[in-house]
């Protein structure tokens, strides 16, 4: 159970499917069932065979599922769990899936909008390696046996090159070593929270954080209370559904507020750098006259084209970057060989 892996795609078909067979009145165990020939994912099939032995003896759906709570998480399970003691099973899993979809192609669009300056960074790096270790080692020896003064940036060139070539494993194995700590540091929560705390602040990126951060917990948040969940559940759940730890502490905070009576959105107006306020004030509205669910789905909406829009601005500027940095360093490299022979090349005065 500790290494069963569901990708995303696969939660979406579960819930969708099974929530055709429930409409379409099937028994629950039948349709579970059917939906574990359908799918591709072998752990996912162990995991429905198991649910179907859980429901023969008297379980509810929701009780099966936590046991794999690690593969689905907190909101999946308490969607279902909503629906089972509402009776509204069927329309739940269909909420479900379309919320699980719609966070994929969010994480789909961010990635996709990233390829192309990822692609011109990859290339660039294998660039480097390529001239550094192969093609530049043979070429500057003869440089240095023209017996002329080499310009600066010719003996940087060379200092890299020997450098390279004399302590390039020291420096590989030195990178990976600095890789394996960073990844161990973030295994402290506190490391991470940290961190997401940083994050927030840098200029561009912290934008589009905060963005895709109020698109996930506007939906989750929103789904939650559309099903049923009490809003002290909603926003303990939805916490957990966000990634950035420090937003999450801030939500999980705001619990305590709500218990005690307060106005979640008087909660979040205190903290406007990362809930705007317009988010408060729309959260507000929802709160005095019942239609909460409505403005945190319209939210979530207007949010995501914000995010579109970000993604749009941050690869407007990196892509020039990239390839400004990738012209500087083939510059510098053609400039640092080209000099001396032109040097060389002079007539004496």
């Amino acid at each position: 159970m500790l290494f069963l892996s569901v990708p995303v795609q696969e939660k979406i078909n579960f819930a969708r499917h099974l929530h055709l067979t429930v409409k379409s009145g099937l028994a629950l165990v039948d349709g579970l069932k059917l939906v574990e020939k359908q799918t591709s994912s072998g752990s996912l099939r162990k995991i429905i065979s198991r649910l179907v032995a859980d429901l023969n003896s008297g379980k509810f759906l929701s009780e099966g599922l936590s046991r794999y709570r690690s593969v689905f998480g907190d909101f999946f399970i308490s969607i279902v769990q909503v629906g089972e003691k509402s009776g509204k099973l069927s329309e739940n899993l269909l909420h479900l899936s379309l919320e699980l979809r719609k966070k994929k192609e969010l994480q789909s669009k961010i990635v996709g909008a990233l390829v192309y300056p990822i692609i011109i960074f990859v290339a660039t790096i294998g660039i480097t390696i390529f001239l550094v270790f192969f093609i530049l080692p043979k070429i500057l020896p003869v440089l240095q046996d023209l017996h002329v003064a080499l310009p600066l940036s010719t003996r940087i060139l060379i200092f890299i090159v020997n450098m390279s070539t004399q302590f390039g494993l020291y420096i590989l194995g030195g990178g990976i070593i600095l890789l394996i700590c960073v990844r161990a540091l973030f295994q402290f929560s506190f490391v991470r929270f940290f961190f997401h705390r940083i994050v927030l602040y840098i200029p561009i990126v912290s934008g589009l954080t905060r963005r895709v951060t109020l698109v996930d917990f506007s939906r989750s948040f929103g789904l939650l209370l559309q099903s049923g969940v009490s809003i002290v559940d909603a926003l303990t759940i939805s916490a957990g559904t966000i990634r950035n730890l420090y937003y999450r502490q801030l939500i999980l905070f705001s619990v305590e507020h709500v218990r005690k009576g307060e106005q979640v959105a008087d909660y979040f107006a205190k903290h406007q750098y990362l809930f705007p306020i317009m988010f408060s004030n729309l959260l507000k509205i929802g709160e005095s006259t019942g239609h909460l669910e409505s403005n945190l789905f319209y939210l979530s909406e207007y949010y995501e084209g914000e995010v579109d829009d970000s993604v749009r601005g941050l690869t407007a500027i990196m892509e020039p970057l990239l390839l400004l940095f990738m012209g500087l360093m083939v510059g510098f490299v053609a400039i640092s060989i080209i000099l001396p022979i032109y040097k060389i090349s002079q007539p004496a005065v």
